[in-house]
């Protein structure tokens, strides 16, 4: 089956997708952020960018509704806080035919906030800590003080004193509990209208960052078993139910409810599959009851654990301490499963844990970005929760949307542009590695690469200044993109840099199509000499500009042409920003071809050959179409090249013959001069500085002119 994941961020969601695809299933997510933890694993096909969820749970969902109908998909799998708005708009997903596993939203909100949560359990008469919902006359320390709406330790604090609660409250309803010594347990269990088919419970044996477990092992509770089945019975619950659970001196209390699955690796290596049951729920099936689960099985996350050692205290040497730790089974993970990262069969999911080491490496108190980045993506905020309680959810029946929908088509190009910001910025960030190395062996230095790229990515280039991280990154990110891709970007980099600034000289102006986060204006000296119109959507101009404002580049000599292709002219719009068709002209055009219609194609070089006149000069890259036919034998490269520009949903749908260039230049007005590929331009930039890497053959960068009569 297709199956799509309502979040591609959390720990929860990746285990999931990993379970999923072993199944046997076509697995895609969705996330607000490209660079999502669930982007990084060979289980995951596609991530789809949504809105983010947690301000505005009624806009996210009406996105992720057009993508589960344009993409066909058999069931809509809620992975996080997502399942809040899916259970308010179960009638709307009954009626759109969508497949899930959702609580009625009555017996959600009965424990979606934890004030809720909390008078649910007093009345059912389950454990928790002391608890109260005014703070005056408490007099229990510690305490924790807790948001209503909060998720992975979000809006909870500690507090010691009088004073410190006071202070954590600030007016605002919360909900203090007493502090209770003993290890903390998770429980998960999936319900089919009320009756238990799934209980599975373990114990977190190690604390990694943010408060998760790092470390597991599945222990045998009946008696939290009991209790899950007293809630999960009274609320006639269906689908995921998870809680937090502390074991005191006087036996199990409930901390945390949780309406959706938590981590369900540690459950499945003890023999309970939770995420099998969730899936024959969604398609209507009635899952039968599962044994328990084997005790004892333990299981870890190192990514965790190299961000908990950063957090608490252990810098840099923690950090190596705990990679040697697990790289050679000691300690707690001499009998360990990893649930995260099993390089072995899955090696994109050891990028993620690259980039954490090298960032905590260089930088230690850059941890909390990793953890506060992805639970930000997925949590619900007070206010988004607010607005389910208030709105009425869609009524069976209406085919009134509940707001305007922010999707553009899957697969249309516009021609002439970037195939989109995740190109641009793996783009940006290859020249940004390259602008690290040492200047014996680097090829080109681009300043301004770092601040295109996101978060994640600056703090890893960042720590790539010292050549074991940067060629720690380089080695990981061609074992699981291919050997292609990188050093091709690169080698055409250079090569193209060359190309413009030796024929910069004989024309007046240059043209930029689809300028992304193109940087040759501002680091090449001789585009400083003539006009550079950079061509591009508004929106990626506008930040482009911001970025080149904040760094205070100079753009004195560059001309920004917004260009919406659904409404403007190209022409005409370079025209009105003062392009003059007089003047030669040198034409660029990078990295774009492949994304694109042959007619997108033909049609953006009719309006370059209707602009130029003689003396004008096209740069553009195409890659070889036996790739686009799918004959890779020529190419091994191109197998792990073409999985990832597909998982980006952006993928190469043209090509030339490099035989037949010279005929298909002609055929449309102009002449071949020069056709390099990344491989022969790696050999002419890499064997020069003795270095390993090599472009790939399958990627070209050409050289033409008008082809014009001999008198003309």
């Amino acid at each position: 089956m297709r199956v799509l994941l309502s979040d591609g961020s959390g720990l929860t969601a990746r285990q999931c997708a990993t379970r999923l695809s072993a199944d046997g299933h076509v697995v895609d997510v969705l996330s607000p952020d490209p660079m999502c933890l669930c982007r990084f694993t060979r289980c995951v096909d596609r991530v789809h960018r949504v809105p983010p969820y947690g301000p505005d749970p009624v806009r996210w969902l009406d996105v992720a509704l057009d993508v589960y109908r344009s993409g066909c998909y058999d069931v809509l799998f809620p992975t996080q806080e997502q399942v809040a708005v899916l259970s308010w708009a179960e009638t709307r997903l009954e009626r759109a035919g969508v497949a899930t596993a959702v609580p009625s939203f009555a017996a959600l909100a009965t424990v979606q906030d934890k004030i809720a949560a909390s008078a649910t359990l007093r009345r059912l008469g389950i454990p928790q800590p002391p608890s109260a919902t005014e703070i005056e006359g408490w007099d229990r320390f510690p305490a924790f003080v807790k948001d209503p709406i909060g998720t992975a330790s979000g809006g909870v604090r500690r507090v010691r004193t009088p004073a410190e609660l006071q202070g954590a409250a600030t007016g605002r309803p919360v909900l203090v509990q007493a502090a209770v010594d003993g290890p903390l347990l998770m429980c998960q269990s999936v319900f089919d209208h009320g009756s238990l088919v799934a209980f599975h419970a373990n114990e977190r044996t190690a604390e990694g960052a943010g408060g998760g477990a790092s470390h597991k092992t599945s222990v045998s509770r009946p008696d939290a078993r009991r209790w899950f089945e007293i809630l999960g019975g009274d609320l006639r619950w269906h689908g995921a139910l998870s809680a937090d659970l502390i074991l005191g001196d006087d036996g199990l209390v409930f901390i945390d409810v949780n309406p959706r699955l938590v981590e369900p690796q540690n459950a499945y290596f003890s023999g309970v599959d939770l995420v099998r049951a969730m899936v024959e729920l969604a398609t209507g099936g009635h899952p039968a009851l599962q044994l328990e689960g084997r005790p004892g099985v333990a299981t870890h996350q190192l990514l965790l654990s190299v961000l908990g050692a950063a957090q608490h205290g252990g810098g840099r040497l923690g950090v190596v301490t705990e990679i040697l730790h697990a790289a050679r089974r000691h300690d707690d993970y001499l009998t360990s499963r990893e649930e995260l990262t099993p390089g072995t069969h899955d090696p994109e999911t050891l990028v993620p844990l690259a980039m954490a080491a090298a960032a905590t490496i260089a930088a230690p108190r850059s941890w909390s970005w990793f953890t506060s980045g992805s639970v930000s993506n997925y949590a619900l905020t007070g206010e988004g929760w607010e607005q389910l309680l208030e709105a009425d959810p869609p009524h069976e029946g209406s085919n009134e949307r509940s707001g305007p929908s922010l999707t553009a088509p899957a697969r249309g190009r516009r021609p002439g542009l970037r195939a989109g910001s995740r190109t641009a910025e793996l783009m940006a960030v290859q020249r940004g590695l390259e602008s690290v190395r040492p200047l014996d062996t680097r090829l080109f230095e681009d300043a301004l690469a770092r601040s295109f790229v996101s978060l994640p990515w600056r703090i890893a280039l960042r720590a790539a200044r010292f050549p074991p991280v940067r060629q720690t990154i380089e080695t990981v990110y061609d074992f699981v993109g291919g050997p292609g891709p990188r050093a091709s970007a690169v080698a055409r980099t250079k090569l193209i840099d060359d190309l413009v600034e030796h024929l910069v000289p004989s024309v007046g102006q240059v043209v930029i199509l689809g300028a992304g986060y193109d940087t040759r204006p501002y680091r090449l000296a001789g585009l400083s000499t003539v006009t550079v119109f950079e061509v591009d959507l508004p929106s990626t101009q506008a930040a482009k500009r911001s970025v080149l404002r904040r760094t205070r580049t100079a753009t004195t000599s560059t001309v920004f042409v917004p260009v919406d292709f659904e409404t403007d002219a190209l022409a005409e719009s370079l025209l009105d920003a003062g392009y003059s068709p007089d003047e030669p002209a040198l034409f660029l055009w990078e990295g774009v071809t492949q994304y694109l219609s042959g007619d997108a194609v033909d049609a953006t070089l009719s309006v370059i050959r209707h602009l130029a006149t003689a003396g004008s000069v096209l740069l553009f890259t195409y890659v070889d179409d036996r790739v686009i036919r799918g004959e890779l034998e020529t190419f091994p490269e191109a197998g792990r090249w073409l999985r990832g520009v597909d998982k980006r949903g952006e993928p190469w749908v043209f090509g030339i013959s490099p035989t037949d260039a010279p005929d298909f230049l002609a055929e449309r007005g102009f002449r071949l001069v020069d056709d390099l590929s990344a491989m022969q331009a790696g050999a002419r930039y890499f064997e020069p500085r003795c270095r390993r890497d090599r472009g790939s053959g399958l990627y070209h960068v050409v050289t033409a002119t008008l082809d014009l009569p001999e008198d003309g």
